[in-house]
Parts: C-alpha cells; structure tokens; sequence
C-alpha cells in the first residue's frame, strides 16, 4: 500500500514538473537527497525515480523556455565545471579496479548536473524558497526518523543513515548540516502548525547528531554553536537557545556516549584517529607520485594500489605513526579529494569553498539595508553555518562527494546572483512583487519578511 500511495503522489507530481522547470528541478533534488526507494518494500523499491525525474527535468528545460532564467557564468560555476573534468580525468587514469570508482564517477557526474540544472532552472526568491524547502525536508526527514527510534528505544538505537551517505560518523554530519537549513524555514514561515513541525524537527535532528555517536559530528556542532553565538545580533536569545538544545541532547546521551566523547581529548592515544592519520598519509603519497592525476576515485581502498604505495610509508615519517596493515577510507574530505584527484582537483575543491564563503559574505554585502532583501541576507547567513559544519566535521571523514554540499554551494551561487540583478534593477513594482510572491505561491508557508520579521526576531 505504502509503495502505491508514493507512486501515485509521486506521478502526481510530474505533469507541474514537465510545465515548470524549477520545479522539475526541486523534486530531483528532493529524490536524490531523500532516496524515497529505501523506505518502499515491494515493487516501488527498484524503481529509478532519480532517473525519471532526471529526465523530466530536462524535458521541461525545453518546455518552460519562456520562463527560464537566462544562463550566467560564475566562478562557481567555472569551478564546478572544472572539477568535473579533473574528476573524470582522474577516473579514466585511475589506479583502482573498484566499482566504487565507477560509483563515484557516477555520483560526481550527476551532482554536476544537477547543480547545472538549478543555475539553469533557479533564480527567483519563489525558486530559492521553493529548492530550500525541498532539500530541508528531504534531508531532515532521515535525521527525525533516526531520532525518534532513538528516544523510542530509550538510547539503544544504533542510528543508520542512507547508504548513500555511509556510516554514523557521515549520516552524523550530514544531519548537522540541514540543521542551519530547517532554522531558516523556521524563521521565514508563517504557519503555526508549520513553525512547530520545523521546531520538533530541529530538536530531533540535534538529538540525531548525539545519537550518531561520532565524535567529529559533536566537535562540528560545538564549532557551530560557537559560531551562531558569535553573528547573532541577539546574544541573550542565542544563548538561551543554545542551552535547550544542548541540554536536550546532553539528556538523550546514553552512557556511551559519554564515553566515546571522553576519549577526543587522548586522540594522540586513541587507534581509531591514529589510523585516520595513517591513511592521510597514503593519500599523500598517491599525490606526490601523481600530483596531476591523483590515483583516481578510492583508490587507496584498492588493496592492490594500497600495497604499491605502503612501502614507501616511511617516507613521511615526520608524522609518527604505525604502519597500516590493511586499507582504509580517506577519513577526509581534505585529503580524499587530493588522493583521488591529485593537487589540480585539491586546489578546485578548496577553490569551491572558498567562492561558497565570499558568495556569502557579497549576499551580506549587498543585501545591507534593504529590507526586501532581508531574508536573502538570513538564508546566507544560516548557509554558511552549514559550510563551516561541513568544513571542519569534514576534516576527518570522506564526504567529499556529498550531494547536499553541493546543492548548497549551488544554491548560494544562484542567491547571490538573484541579490545582485535585485540591487541592479531599479523598478520598486518588480520589488514589490518579488517580496509577495513566494507567500502567495507557498500558501503561507514562507513569510513575507517585511511583516513577519517582526514576530520571527
């Protein structure tokens, strides 16, 4: 039953889909985010909805040519572009003879053009709030089921995340990461019922970050609550908020927990981080030997690539650490990134994220002042929480070919170049109508800032 009622809604969805492209766009990232075919169980488990609505989207390129937003290009889109190809050419020069390597092409390649899509589909705050919404609920959806078995078993949960996005220590960041996403929504809606559902849904997404268990995850959160502090022009309000949510999560903490967490300060003892370590250096040591190229998608979780390198480990022995007996993932976007792509595809991942924080920082730039702009200056500001989550719990896990990271840098880009053709006009009629359209198209979901900023602050 359950896997008609989704087919039908999910059918249902496709003819306004083909109309408009944005929301073509809005629902594949809604799909890939969301992976509905892992909570089906009979027929409707092994139906390729990405695909589908992969194809959908691009039929409504053509079809919705009337509205489509003209095609800009950025240094995020350069960038973007240029990663994709030192990805593949990466790929096709590998050392490794995994089919994770073909996965993971795989992957790059549709997040490439899916961020394509929305810099083609996406430009309007109605689009921006419309791909916002998508995304919160499709990633904040994983972390409240999660929560909820969690505080049902009264702590015995083993949380498990998608499998495309890996084990707890990845779902645990990556729930993080919507957290500042799910804090917008509730700050720009207008519903009451709505506002709750955001409310409880952010307390269950914090309490899914504690349940994950991973301690790179709790580090992120702390960072991230410093940072919340640190550019709230409410301080008082920060704290307090900050308090109830870590006293929800300091609550929920089986005993565990507690004892996982006490062991971040003895890292230089522990074999878990001494492994990560370990494992930087051998992807350092597949970019010193081909720095152009890297060794290609996973290749140092190849055994045969892996013992190639190992005896040149000593090599870097101004880190101490013990010798790797076996392979092991990256443990890092960082270092991830180098192995597989050499130094060319390091420099554009680092080249990514920085554009990413300077997008951010030129929406406060531009938007400073204007109150019709207001939330577009809210939206990057709870961003870049996201980017700093994802940067420093990133340091020691491999997340770097996290479909939301990119959905978000994207989304940034596509902000940015709406606040900038705002500032640029200078019809207040065009203004006007920007600022009440998304109320009107959302049913309320979104507010209008100007007379909702009032009761949200």
């Amino acid at each position: 039953m359950r896997d008609l009622i989704f087919v039908a809604l999910f059918l249902a969805m496709l003819p306004m889909a083909l109309r408009f492209g944005h929301v073509a766009t809005m629902v594949w990232a809604w799909v890939a985010l969301a992976g509905p075919s892992q909570f089906m169980f009979g027929f409707a488990s092994d139906l390729p909805f990405n695909k589908v609505v992969a194809v959908v989207a691009v039929v409504a390129f053509f079809v919705d040519y009337k509205r489509r937003p003209a095609f800009y290009v950025d240094s995020h889109g350069v960038l973007l572009l240029a990663f994709l190809f030192v990805g593949m050419t990466s790929y096709m020069f590998g050392l490794s003879g995994l089919t994770r390597a073909d996965d993971l092409a795989d992957r790059v390649f549709k997040i490439v053009v899916l961020s394509m899509f929305i810099v083609m589909t996406v430009r309007t705050r109605l689009h921006i709030h419309s791909l916002s919404i998508a995304i919160g609920l499709a990633m904040g959806i994983h972390g409240a089921i999660e929560a909820a078995k969690f505080v049902a078993t009264g702590g015995s949960h083993v949380l498990v995340g998608p499998a495309t996005i890996g084990d707890n220590n990845h779902f645990g960041l990556a729930i993080l990461m919507v957290i500042p996403l799910l804090a917008y929504l509730y700050l720009y809606s207008v519903s009451i019922l709505v506002r709750v559902a955001l409310a409880l849904a952010i307390l269950a997404n914090v309490a899914a970050v504690i349940a994950s268990n991973s301690r790179g995850a709790l580090i992120a959160l702390v960072v991230v609550g410093f940072a919340v502090f640190t550019q709230s022009r409410h301080k008082l309000l920060a704290t307090v908020v900050l308090l109830i949510l870590g006293g929800v999560g300091a609550a929920l903490a089986p005993d565990r927990w507690y004892d996982r967490m006490s062991s971040i300060g003895a890292a230089g003892q522990d074999s878990s981080f001494m492994g990560r370590i370990a494992s930087w250096k051998m992807n350092l040591l597949v970019a010193l030997d081909r720095p152009l190229t890297g060794g290609g998608f996973s290749a140092m979780e190849d055994p045969t690539v892996f013992n190639l390198y190992l005896p040149r480990f000593s090599s870097l022995d101004f880190i101490p650490t013990h010798v790797p007996t076996s392979t092991a993932a990256a443990h890092s976007i960082y270092f991830q990134v180098l192995g597989d792509t050499g130094f060319i595809g390091f420099g554009l991942f680092l080249g990514l994220l920085f554009v990413a924080f300077r997008n951010v920082r030129s929406i406060q730039r531009l938007s400073r002042d204007r109150e019709d702009l207001r939330w577009a200056a809210d939206l990057g500001r709870f961003l870049r929480l996201t980017l700093i989550a994802y940067t420093v719990g990133g340091a020691a896990l491999s997340l770097a070919y996290f479909e939301f990271y990119y959905i978000v840098i994207t989304l940034i880009s596509v902000t940015r170049r709406h606040v900038q053709d705002a500032v640029r006009s200078v019809a207040p009629q065009g203004s006007a109508r920007l600022v009440l359209a998304p109320r009107a198209a959302l049913g309320g979901m979104v507010a209008n800032p100007l007379t909702s900023l009032g009761r949200s602050r």
